[in-house]
């Protein structure tokens, strides 16, 4: 049985930015996803901790851009969720993507890598 971990924390490094993309303005907050293979299971786990206290977010997730899951999720009392997925393991490499948007003021945090 084939393990592998991909670990991705986008803390400092990738701050979360106002839509259109443009704009290149800045708000508090970062994301962070993991995927891990297991032989024939994909796991996703997106977590993003923001300061904001239940504010809404639009996620969603791509596979080799191929929209797999979409969303609302409700940041906590300490301004975070977490969202944990399985797929069936394709061959080959993929790409995968994890945006979470922010409903009230349109802020992005995207997180794309090769698994």
């Amino acid at each position: 049985m084939r393990r592998c971990m991909v670990v991705l924390a986008f803390s400092a490094l990738l701050p979360l930015t106002i839509a259109p993309a443009t704009a290149g303005a800045a708000v508090a907050g970062r994301c962070r996803l993991v995927a891990s293979v297991d032989g024939e299971v994909l796991t996703l786990a997106f977590r993003l901790k923001d300061d904001g206290v239940h504010d809404d977010w639009r996620v969603r997730f791509f596979r080799d851009g191929v929209r797999v899951y979409r969303r609302i999720h409700t940041t906590d009392r300490s301004g975070a969720f977490r969202v944990v997925r399985t797929y069936a393991n394709g061959p080959g490499r993929e790409t995968i993507t994890a945006t979470a948007t922010q409903i009230a003021t349109g802020a992005v945090c995207p997180v794309t890598f090769r698994v």
